[in-house]
């Protein structure tokens, strides 16, 4: 009986004399590839896609608290300055974080954020 396990921690020092004999240490010399192969931004975008086997916008949410994700379909080439239209009466939308990849907004109604899912006008970006 065997078993394998892959570690990221080198435990060759952890390991005594006695025990040695009963441990096998292998790992490859070179990957696939010598270098990265893709950004980290596109990878993200990409593994996003093909979940939902498309090329377009994604958007997700809203999580439990108010919080939608919107997922671009190509990197940007810096974070957009966005303005986003909810369809809501006296609806604003509150830009919690951007980047290249993906934009973090939720909903307002006066003071409430709001839980429920929301559809939106439009989304302006103010850096074209």
């Amino acid at each position: 009986m065997f078993s394998l396990q892959p570690l990221r921690e080198n435990i060759q020092g952890l390991i005594t004399a006695d025990i040695a004999e009963h441990f096998l240490f292998v790992r490859p010399a070179v990957g696939h590839h010598e270098t990265q192969q893709i950004r980290k931004d596109e990878a993200f975008i990409r593994f996003h896609q093909t979940i939902h086997g498309q090329r377009d916008l994604i958007i997700y949410g809203p999580n439990g608290e108010g919080t939608y994700l919107m997922i671009f379909s190509v990197p940007m080439r810096s974070a957009p300055v966005a303005t986003i239209t909810p369809q809501l009466p006296n609806g604003t939308a509150e830009i919690i974080e951007a980047t290249n990849a993906w934009l973090k907004y939720r909903i307002r109604q006066g003071n409430r954020i709001v839980k429920e899912p929301t559809m939106i006008d439009g989304i302006l970006n103010a850096r074209m």
